[in-house]
């Protein structure tokens, strides 16, 4: 019982984290069958003769097929997320065939099989407590403080789930009440996710294939001998025929798979719907203003890139490969390169890179400074879209097919870095231990909305400095705003330095206030209360996915 022990406890903070890496609750909840699939392996592998036959049967292939589908089809995956939820179901079923082959060996004894389950839970709680406390005291911070609700209703939902069925096998037959219990309790976990949990999307091939893998899990033969059962009754006590007599010259077989196959199309159409109204449900937030009476000289576009000791090469292949995208390849951007490198050629790096523009600036404030100082400095020559990144972008793999597939001529606002974590306005944090410790957030949204935000506020956070902004949002907003911002972030001293909110290794050239600005560029943008982006945009790594909408990612401009 120790390694089954050991292996529900490892599994339990790998759960966790699958919950924050892992945003779309239902979908967490249709990777559940990996966990009977884990466990049929484990026992196949093992030559385990809990197992009937000694072969794979055509369910476990098929669970295998249905669940990659549901991640497949996924639009808010992450590396982690898929090592975590795969990882975690894995191990929980690893777990239970461990378990399963311990208690073979007690030769069906009450006494003994229940002295032992008592001892595995026993063990597992122990272990569980030395895994997550050194986990704990290692790596905490406050991962876990803003996701408790979601968590509390996953691991309510699992401990149901898991008492469903003690032994999966495709081969042998469950009893109509196991499949009455598998069959519904599977679809209220479901239920209760979509309705309880944060509002996602959820295709309705995810649903076929949640569905599909449920009736695999279960057994076809077993599904069918129900919906027999079913059959039975309805003529019985519906049409009031004698089960025997069957006057119609379709066959008793093809009635059975047509209310198989009308159930279970209902239940994906009905679980699909209740999915699109929630997402038609949400709110677009406060009307943005635009400064319509621009008239942007003398560029269509500009690509502001905030420079360091980044290679000339470098930035060059970075500009050739964000040139080449389908927007940007159509027409001629200019690029401008502001450098804090106090020792650079600012000739050498205009030839090594071919842009239009070098300049320099102190090292102040990060990247969020030399952003500020553009959009001040260039307050009346705005380009009428103007793409701001690093010289070493983030993740410039996933970043080009982003700018690919939906940077437009209506850009307003788009975010070029992941966008799904959200914070209640007048209490904002994110899950890297940031904590808006300034109340940056409420006073902006006051300044830019006239109006004060309440605890119900949500707001989309902007990560890693890559973004692109229109002219017509940017100037939306008061200039103001930005020359207070600029002058807190290359400040060398005052409140943003305040050593009870900044971190031990703030500097000028790296002020804790630039994670904070970080965070803020869709709310100066006026895009950061739309829940329609924050729910819908798809993660970098999901990409633009089958029958979306490019303004599912961004705040388009609306004339």
């Amino acid at each position: 019982m120790i390694p089954a022990s050991f292996a529900s406890a490892v599994a339990l903070p790998m759960f966790m984290e699958a919950l924050i890496h892992m945003s779309s609750l239902p979908v967490l909840v249709m990777l559940f069958p990996l966990i009977y699939l884990s466990e049929y392996l484990t026992l196949f592998i093992s030559f385990s003769s809990t197992l009937s036959a000694r072969r794979l049967s055509l369910e476990t292939i098929g669970i295998t097929i249905f669940t990659t589908l549901v991640l497949y089809y996924e639009c808010r995956l992450t590396v982690t997320g898929i090592i975590f939820s795969i990882g975690a179901f894995i191990v929980a079923g690893f777990s239970r065939a461990l378990f399963l082959m311990a208690s073979q060996k007690l030769h069906d004894d009450e006494h003994k099989i229940s002295s032992s389950y008592h001892g595995y839970i026993l063990m597992t709680t122990t272990f569980g407590f030395l895994i997550s406390g050194s986990l704990a005291f290692t790596h905490e911070t406050n991962l876990l403080n803003h996701y408790l609700d979601s968590g509390t209703v996953f691991s309510y939902l699992l401990s149901i789930y898991c008492s469903v069925r003690n032994n999966w096998d495709a081969k042998l037959s469950l009893s109509l009440s196991k499949v009455i219990v598998s069959g519904i309790s599977s679809i209220l976990i479901l239920l209760i996710s979509l309705i309880f949990g944060p509002v996602s999307v959820v295709s309705w091939v995810q649903f076929s294939a949640y569905f599909l893998a449920m009736l695999c899990l279960i057994g076809v033969s077993t599904v069918h001998k129900f919906f027999e059962k079913v059959f039975e009754y309805l003529q019985r006590h519906v049409l009031f025929r004698p089960c025997d007599q069957d006057p119609s010259p379709m066959p008793k077989k093809n009635y059975v798979s047509v209310l198989n196959i009308s159930l279970t199309a209902s239940a994906v159409l009905s679980f699909y719907a209740l999915s699109l109204s929630q997402l038609r449900g949400l709110s677009p937030g406060p009307a943005p203003s635009f400064d319509n009476s621009y008239t942007p000289e003398p560029s269509s576009f500009d690509i502001v890139i905030s420079a360091y000791t980044e290679t000339p090469e470098s930035i060059a292949r970075m500009l050739h490969a964000i040139k080449s995208t389908s927007y940007l390849s159509s027409i001629d951007p200019r690029v401008l390169i502001y450098t804090k490198d106090p020792t650079v050629s600012l000739s050498m790096l205009k030839n090594s890179t071919g842009v239009d523009i070098v300049k320099r600036l102190p090292n102040l404030g990060r990247e969020g400074g030399t952003y500020l100082s553009h959009i001040v400095n260039e307050w009346d020559h705005l380009a009428a879209q103007t793409m701001f990144i690093q010289a070493h972008a983030h993740n410039i793999r996933e970043l080009i097919p982003r700018i690919n597939s939906y940077l437009v001529p209506q850009t307003g606002m788009l975010s070029l870095g992941f966008s799904e974590a959200t914070c209640s306005c007048n209490n904002c944090g994110d899950r890297f231990g940031w904590k808006d410790d300034w109340s940056v957030i409420p006073s902006l949204y006051e300044r830019i909305y006239d109006s004060s935000c309440s605890d119900s506020t949500t707001v989309l956070l902007s990560y890693k400095g890559q973004f692109v902004a229109s002219a017509k949002r940017i100037r939306g907003i008061s200039r103001g705003i930005y020359e207070e911002l600029l002058s807190t972030i290359t400040s060398e001293s005052g409140w943003s330095h305040d050593p009870r909110f900044v971190n031990k290794n703030d500097s000028t050239d790296n002020p804790s206030f630039g994670f904070a600005v970080e965070r803020i560029w869709g709310l100066l943008m006026q895009c950061a209360t739309d829940d329609r982006v924050s729910t819908k945009c798809p993660s970098m790594l999901s990409g633009m996915i089958r029958g979306s909408d490019v303004g599912d990612c961004q705040c388009l401009d609306t004339k």
